[in-house]
């Protein structure tokens, strides 16, 4: 047994409590407080949350462009450089896949 595993393992009881306590507080996803609609950032329109993607790392847990915005933004990338868009994606398959086998 390595020497860190007691350490290790009081890191990730930490990092478990942490969650538990940020998931349980009031935030702006809570159903009191967060908002109907946001503004889009790439055609300035007021648009309902539906209309935008989730995305976790955000401060209000949605996207700062509505879905059709990323979806041109997302075009127009592949467009200017198919190679890199082709490069990218057989990189990110890679190491999801190399992830699925670490189980």
């Amino acid at each position: 047994m390595p020497t860190h595993a007691p350490d290790l393992a009081a890191r990730v009881a930490a990092r478990i409590a942490y969650r538990k306590r940020r998931a349980a507080l009031p935030g702006p996803g809570a159903p009191g407080n967060r908002p109907s609609s946001r503004v889009c950032r790439g055609c300035r329109a007021e648009l309902p949350l539906e209309q935008f993607k989730r995305n976790a790392s955000k401060p209000h847990r949605y996207d700062y462009r509505c879905k059709a915005c990323h979806r041109r933004a997302m075009a127009t990338t592949r467009r200017r450089d198919p190679g890199a868009h082709r490069q990218r994606s057989r990189e990110a398959m890679r190491c999801h896949r190399a992830h699925e086998r670490r189980g």
